[in-house]
């Protein structure tokens, strides 16, 4: 064509693999069984590996897809068996034992029937997805005690009550208000406040097993939901329990301060 300037196929050869060789994110050629037979250097840079590592391993876990899933499995064999995309997101330690999340595409490139290679970018979006993460964080748990707060324990509450009707089973709600913590605040200031109301927190952790989970429902008040406690005997030892872990002296720049509890429970 007039005024094209060709480029023989050596030269274009060469060129492609410098673009490839450059790229940030990772390229992974694997062939028709999806096993690797090429990375790009970002590949090999950030994983800190050689071709022994590398090449021959299963495109897909390679990357963090977690194929022992057999649900995942079978999706993955079905797409594949489709000729179509895959998309996922992975996550993977890589140099330095760094955790990255990786947005994976897998692409079949055909031959004349059939599916010879497999193509996998992977792009990082590890700075996106800890962005998400911390804003998650910042809506849905308490700055102070990262404890839950009121919307996971909606959230929770609405979970067990289905879950109970599933299994016919019931369970307890108790609610644990802090006595005078708007005094303390008067008296001593914010940080002391904000100290006991953390250490509160950590006692009754403690006092927790896998079936209960607990949440900073308000300012002053804590909520636990219990799978396994229906009982009224239980549920007031359990409340007993709680009152005397908040009658122990909490110290705070030399001052004793003991709390105490307006306390609720109900049963579903």
């Amino acid at each position: 064509m007039e005024g094209v300037c060709e480029i023989d196929q050596p030269t274009l050869n060469d060129l492609l693999g410098k673009i490839v060789s450059s790229l940030e994110e990772w390229l992974i050629i694997g062939d028709a069984y999806g096993k690797i037979i090429y990375a790009n250097e970002m590949v090999y840079k950030m994983c800190s590996q050689n071709d022994i590592d590398i090449l021959g391993k299963d495109m897909c876990m390679f990357v963090g897809m977690d194929l022992s899933d057999d649900e995942v499995l079978e999706k993955v064999q079905k797409t594949i068996r489709q000729g179509e995309r895959i998309e996922f997101i992975s996550s993977r330690i890589v140099v330095d034992n760094r955790r990255i999340y990786l947005m994976n595409t897998v692409s079949p490139i055909y031959g004349l029937n059939d599916v010879m290679y497999y193509t996998c970018i992977s792009k990082d979006i590890t700075s996106t997805t800890k962005l998400q993460e911390e804003i998650y964080h910042i809506n849905y748990f308490d700055k102070l005690t990262h404890l839950p707060n009121e919307k996971i324990f909606l959230e929770s509450l609405g979970r067990a009550i289905k879950w109970a009707q599933k299994k016919e089973e019931t369970f307890t709600v108790t609610l644990l208000d802090i006595k005078k913590m708007g005094q303390i605040n008067n008296l001593y200031g914010v940080r002391v406040r904000d100290y006991i109301i953390k250490e509160i927190s950590n006692r009754i952790k403690t006092q927790l097993n896998c079936n209960q989970e607990i949440f900073r429902y308000s300012d002053s008040v804590f909520a636990i939901i219990h799978k396994a406690m229906s009982k009224e005997v239980v549920v007031r030892n359990f409340l007993d329990k709680m009152q005397y872990i908040m009658e122990e002296p909490i110290v705070v720049h030399g001052i004793y301060i003991s709390a105490s509890y307006r306390g609720g429970c109900v049963t579903y």
